[in-house]
């Protein structure tokens, strides 16, 4: 999925967790993918700390210009 936004929508990889989440520049903004089973986990001690998902919306739109 990654690939779609980098090569196809042409937004910047800033970095990632793989399975875990990735984040894209996008103009000014920073778009954050993740995956929400895998945020839930709180075993990871490494991962990097994400708000937790009921503070984050699960919807997305684009505009394709």
């Amino acid at each position: 999925m990654k690939d779609f936004y980098i090569n196809i929508l042409g937004l910047e990889f800033v970095s990632e967790e793989k399975d875990r989440h990735v984040f894209l520049k996008a103009g000014q903004n920073m778009l954050l993918i993740f995956n929400p089973n895998k945020t839930l986990d709180s075993n990871e001690s490494n991962s990097t700390l994400l708000p937790p998902m009921e503070l984050m919306s699960r919807h997305q739109s684009y505009t394709l210009l």
